[in-house]
């Protein structure tokens, strides 16, 4: 059963590469959760972002007139008018 080399392995067969002159992927070579890494995949599309005229019901309202729907359910509760 072959185990996982320990970081300090790693480390080691990662020198070893390097100097026999292999280049190694740096995304590898940091060290960080590859999860962590930024990527450019990681953006938020464009078209997937909100236009201007889908905003909350009380945007550009004043709070106190704002609607709350027929639920009573929005950005305010009944308790706070």
């Amino acid at each position: 059963m072959a185990s996982t080399p320990d970081p300090a392995q790693q480390e080691w067969e990662r020198t070893q590469a390097l100097d026999e002159g292999v280049e190694l992927d740096e995304t590898v070579v940091t060290g960080r959760d590859p999860a962590e890494l930024p990527d450019a995949d990681d953006e938020i599309p464009f078209e997937d972002i909100p236009a201007e005229g889908l905003l909350p019901e009380t945007q550009d309202d004043d709070p106190v007139t704002a609607e709350l729907g027929e639920d009573g359910q929005g950005d305010l509760s009944p308790e706070d008018l």
